[in-house]
């Protein structure tokens, strides 16, 4: 015998089993009051919104949004919407549109507990169910279909619920049979959950896409195109590494991710792991409907009218360079200032107390305790201590406390002093922070996948991550700083933006060459405080073949924070499992072990790697510089020149001192004779 065929539920059941906690609103598609003759079958405990309309599109919003949010007598649910449906298959011809209508209607409203209830007649059930399982409907809706009422006979304690959605796992309709009974709501609750889950299973990821397009490639990028990356990774991965079954912790081993995929694309590999389980069976007809995973990116924008998740990262800091009015000089401070002034007011009080201690009582031995402190003091300079009176044990071992104290205190400056003295001579500029750059040329590098349109400026202009970073401090409160974006944004039609110039890091000619020529005057490079701190070296090594130097500025900016951003319309909570999973990718430390790890073997190909010179001349090697006159050495040649220019007018006097004696002397023995 076959399954016995249960009857769909009717509008009075559902209604009796789900609407005990949301307000609904009923829409009848026919001008006839008959269509809602089932109201007296219905156990009302809350208000309903009745509508008549007599056109396909659906009841004005602003009618249904403020009953959403007046009554939320249920707080695990928070706003929810029940829309009853009647007269639909009297217009069957326009079933795709009015769904379309209807979808964009639901698309913004801010929940996931928004369901769309369709009634129809019992004679037309099967066949209106057979055409809603072979039709597309706009992914924001989650449809049951219902009777409007009961057939004669049919039992009324089981029944099937009959749902659709473009976001259901493998089938996009799902039937079950369930005894009636009062507080359903939690079936509710479940359904959507598992859209929750669906959507992140189904999300889309652009780094990975990158796989299977050619990012210069314009028309490969189509919104509509778009499909689940999940799913599409597990079949490249297995194909390019001659895998028979996909093994997620294979592609997680540091030396395979390293070979495999770029930080951004591991990132999206981690968040997706759900979505790559062998268990997961996309359907066809809902794989192109997915969510974008946000990218790494400077926050430069939000936005007021939709839901936001922000997930800050780190400092997004700007730093420069420029070659500009660079002078050196020497500096004496490590000989005038060893040591911070806490340090000397320690030491200081350190030695008085440990002389005080030593010599008490003094009994008016003044002279003996300025011999002890003498005697104390050269004990920082290493001279030998010779201590007359004796001692007691406690005295001993205090005095043998402050010689080892002096050592450690010697030592440490003269490791600090020796460390500052082979350092090369500071270059300095007028020129160290950004506020002093107004009017100058700003030459700033594009991302990687604009470097096909640096080369060939024809297809397309690249454009400078700079300009974004300007036209956020246009606004600023910051003294000058609105000035300076102003003046940098500068535009004209044919030159484009005249004080902001991009600069790709495989031409590392062109790195020099503008910055360099004609001349340094009024020209700077503007990159991230961390790459400016690479770049310093190999541009100071570039322009010593000219005599070129290079300085960075001393103050960076800091402009907005480096981070993702989740822009969803509607409920907001669908992208909620995918940003949970960040989050505890990033709180638990595995964000910072993966960005250290490609830091150091992936790094960012600068200029140093693309200039043939490296490689071929070496001047840029890591080992250690020799020694030479361009050090702070030269100091110590000054004070020395200075001490021994000091000890020959010491001389010099002292000479002169003997003869002036000498000649006094002779003088008066002269005078002392001839008196006697």
């Amino acid at each position: 015998m076959g399954e016995i065929q249960l009857p769909p539920i009717n509008v009075a059941q559902f209604f009796n089993n789900f609407n005990n906690y949301c307000l609904p609103t009923f829409t009848s598609l026919t001008n006839y009051l008959t269509a809602f003759d089932f109201l007296l079958e219905l156990n009302l405990t809350l208000p309903i919104l009745l509508f008549m309309v007599n056109q396909t599109s659906p009841p004005p919003a602003q009618s249904i949004i403020p009953l959403l949010f007046k009554h939320l007598p249920h707080q695990n649910i928070g706003v929810c919407i029940h829309q009853y449906i009647f007269g639909l298959t009297i217009h069957l011809k326009d079933l795709r549109y009015i769904l379309f209508l209807w979808g964009t209607a639901f698309e913004d409203l801010p929940t996931s507990h928004k369901f769309l209830i369709v009634a129809i007649p019992p004679n037309q059930f099967r066949d209106f169910s057979s055409l809603m399982h072979t039709s597309v409907f706009d992914v924001s809706l989650k449809i049951f279909l219902i009777q409007e009422s009961t057939a004669e006979g049919e039992n009324l304690n089981v029944c099937e619920i009959h749902y659709f959605c473009m976001r259901c796992p493998r089938d996009h309709h799902l039937v079950w049979k369930t005894p009636l009974s009062q507080n359903q709501h939690d079936l509710l609750t479940q359904l959507v959950k598992m859209e929750q889950i669906v959507t992140l299973n189904c999300a889309y990821s652009y780094e990975l896409d990158l796989f299977f397009r050619d990012p210069y490639d314009l028309n490969t990028i189509h919104v509509n195109s778009m499909e689940a990356s999940g799913p599409k990774m597990v079949s490249y991965l297995k194909e390019t590494e001659g895998l028979n079954r996909f093994d997620y912790s294979y592609f997680a081993k540091v030396t395979i991710a390293l070979k495999t995929f770029t930080f951004p694309q591991l990132l999206d590999f981690l968040l997706l792991e759900n979505a790559m389980q062998p268990k997961l069976n996309s359907s066809p007809s809902r794989v192109s409907f997915s969510i974008s995973l946000p990218p790494l990116n400077s926050i430069t924008l939000f936005m007021s009218k939709r839901n936001q998740f922000v997930i800050l990262t780190s400092d997004n800091q700007y730093n420069f360079l420029t070659c500009d009015s660079v002078h050196s000089s020497v500096n004496y401070n490590i000989y005038l200032s060893p040591a911070d002034r806490y340090c000397w007011i320690l030491t200081v009080v350190a030695l008085l107390v440990i002389t005080t201690i030593l010599t008490f009582p003094l009994r008016g031995r003044y002279l003996a305790y300025f011999e002890m402190l003498i005697q104390m003091a050269g004990a920082l300079l290493e001279t030998p201590m010779t201590v007359d009176q004796r001692l007691s044990r406690g005295k001993l071992l205090l005095l043998s406390l402050w010689i080892g104290s002096s050592m450690i205190l010697t030592t440490g400056w003269e490791a600090t002093f020796t460390m500052e003295i082979i350092t090369p001579i500071p270059n300095t500029s007028p020129f160290t922070s950004f506020l002093d750059l107004v009017n100058f040329t700003f030459f700033s590098p594009v991302a990687e996948d604009q470097y096909e349109f640096y080369d060939d400026s024809m297809r397309a202009s690249p454009i400078s991550e700079l300009i974004m970073v300007f036209m956020n401090l246009k606004n600023s409160n910051r003294k000058g700083m609105s000035e300076l974006a102003r003046v940098a944004l500068t535009f004209n039609p044919s030159d484009g933006y005249s004080h902001i110039q991009p600069l790709a890091y495989h031409h590392p000619d062109d790195f020099s060459g503008n910055l360099t020529l004609p001349s340094c005057k009024g020209k700077a490079y503007v990159d991230t405080k961390e790459r400016i701190d690479a770049i310093l070296p190999y541009a100071n090594q570039v322009g010593s073949m000219s005599g070129i130097r290079f300085v960075k500025g001393k103050q960076v900016l800091q402009t907005n924070p480096n981070g993702f951003m989740w822009t969803v319309s509607g409920d907001s909570r669908l992208a909620g499992r995918l940003v949970q999973r960040l989050q505890n990718l990033i709180g638990s430390g595995i964000y910072k072990y993966w960005e250290e790890l490609y830091s150091r073997f992936r790094p960012i190909k600068l200029f140093e790697y693309y200039d043939e010179r490296v490689n071929r001349d070496g001047f840029m090697n890591n080992g250690m510089k020799q020694l030479d006159l361009n050090s702070k050495l030269v100091s110590i040649l000054v004070m020395f020149g200075i001490l021994c220019g000091s000890c020959c007018v010491v001389l010099v006097v002292e000479v002169c001192s003997c003869f002036i004696v000498l000649h006094k002397e002779k003088g008066n023995r002269i005078f002392r004779y001839y008196i006697i």
